[in-house]
């Protein structure tokens, strides 16, 4: 019987190895008469393939006995073959045309072949960018383009943008960003604040209302080109040393009539990563300190007719958290009938994190474009664009409205104008930098024994607002 079973697993295995190798595609690849390796060869509708060697060979075991083979190369047009078990292909792949003639926009809004330029360029599509809707449409280029380097301050939805292009060439921190230059005309995109101070804890900090490219509305934008190097933008002179990022705007449908577009997105943003604290350790600053209590309590306060100082720290260096401790927190005060009770020593998981909410941003467009066939063409476009932010009360709203018109004087001269309105309103947007204006301050300096929705409370419900504060700073 033993025996027997042994033989029946041989018969297996044999007929599966037969079953494999019967399903094997070989072929070479061919480009331009010349063997073609690092060509890919995937099987249609599965994720298994393989990759070209070295001289054009490829041999692939196929899921089914006939199937489809997709073979792609950068520069070569992709082509589907149907292939049985056992064929072996000679497959010649032909130039994509298109891409080879792609036309970019240069220096002073100047279109050549990419193939004919003599440094790197890279093209972004107005769609690619328009993918994810934020704050600041330079997000959504972010990852798009090699050595195209992004760094944004934490101060708010609409954050200034410092970028760079293949790294720092200069000492000079402010000289090394890269020049953009909207439609040929270059633009100065730098940081608006209100302040800049960096003295302690200061009371005013500086208000971070984005640079000048983070108001350009994403849905006019038609293609970003990104020249690298000073080379590329040797024509905008000193300023684009550091490479430059020529923007090109929407203009009207060559063809001749009207036509009408409408587009809206809504995005959703949470806070994604949060520090690491301690869940060991309550308030505190010593051990000595006694007990801690967040209130003053007279005997008339207190429950048991104990009168109890205040002994609070924003350092959490206090006592070990234990849930058969009872200390007076900020919730022990019932505000209706103002008793005091006595609560757990315990960590709260949402001191930190409870403050943050889920941001929506929604934008709204709407286009006419037309023209008359003959070279004549314009472009309307309206959009709405609201944000609000993962910071309660803070925000902002932005409408922009943009006109272009094109139209030929002669065989050699042709006007264009493009004319574009913009109003950004917030009334609150967070201060930045290490302030106790800025809502991140007073958070990191928070009570780990408080749940936030404390807080959220004694604001929503009017407990304690500027009118609350200023009579206590006078005394009252």
């Amino acid at each position: 019987m033993k025996k027997i079973n042994q033989l029946f697993t041989l018969l297996v295995l044999f007929c599966i190895t037969s079953f494999t190798y019967g399903q094997t595609v070989t072929g070479t690849v061919y480009a331009d008469g010349n063997p073609l390796p690092g060509a890919t060869i995937l099987e249609k509708g599965t994720n298994n393939g393989v990759v070209s060697d070295f001289d054009g060979i490829f041999s692939l075991n196929t899921t089914k006995q006939e199937t489809t083979l997709i073979i792609s190369f950068i520069g070569y047009i992709t082509q589907e073959v149907k292939a049985k078990s056992g064929d072996r292909l000679e497959i010649i792949m032909l130039e994509d045309t298109n891409a080879l003639d792609e036309v970019v926009v240069t220096a002073l809004n100047i279109t050549r072949e990419e193939k004919s330029l003599g440094y790197s360029i890279s093209k972004v599509e107005g769609e690619e960018i328009n993918k994810a809707v934020t704050g600041n449409w330079l997000n959504g280029m972010s990852g798009k383009v090699a050595g195209l380097t992004f760094d944004q301050a934490g101060t708010g939805p609409s954050g200034s943008m410092r970028v760079t292009l293949r790294g720092d060439q200069s000492l000079n921190y402010g000289s090394n960003e890269a020049l953009f230059v909207i439609d040929g005309v270059p633009v100065t995109s730098g940081a608006t604040a209100t302040k800049s101070v960096s003295n302690y804890a200061q009371g005013d900090a500086p208000i971070d209302y984005g640079n000048g490219m983070s108001d350009l509305n994403p849905d006019d934008i038609a293609s970003v080109s990104v020249l690298k190097g000073p080379a590329a933008a040797a024509l905008y002179g000193s300023r684009a040393a550091n490479g430059a990022i020529v923007v090109t705007t929407k203009s009207g449908r060559q063809s001749k009539g009207l036509g009408v577009s409408v587009s809206s997105s809504v995005t959703f943003e949470q806070a994604g990563y949060f520090p690491d604290f301690q869940t060991e350790y309550g308030n505190g600053s010593d051990m000595g300190m006694g007990e801690y209590s967040l209130w003053e309590l007279t005997p008339e306060m207190a429950p048991d007719g104990v009168a109890v100082p205040r002994r609070y720290s924003r350092y959490t260096f206090g006592e070990k958290f234990d849930s058969g401790k009872l200390r007076y927190l900020y919730a022990s005060k019932n505000w209706d009938t103002g008793e005091f009770t006595k609560l757990p020593w315990v960590y709260q998981d949402d001191w930190y994190t409870g403050l943050f909410r889920t941001g929506l941003t929604t934008s709204n467009t709407v286009s006419l474009s037309g023209g008359n066939g003959k070279g004549t063409s314009t472009r309307f476009s309206v959009t709405d664009f609201n944000n609000d932010w993962i910071l309660p009360n803070t925000g902002f709203n932005k409408k922009t409205i943009s006109l272009t018109f094109n139209t030929p004087i002669s065989d050699k001269i042709k006007f264009n104008t493009k004319i574009n309105y913009y109003l950004k309103n917030s009334d609150n947007m967070p201060g930045g930098g290490y302030s106790a204006s800025n809502p991140m301050y007073a958070l990191v300096w928070g009570f780990n024994v408080n749940s936030i929705d404390s807080w959220k409370e004694e604001y929503f419900e009017g407990r304690y607002n500027y009118a609350n504060w200023a009579a206590q700073g006078e005394g009252g």
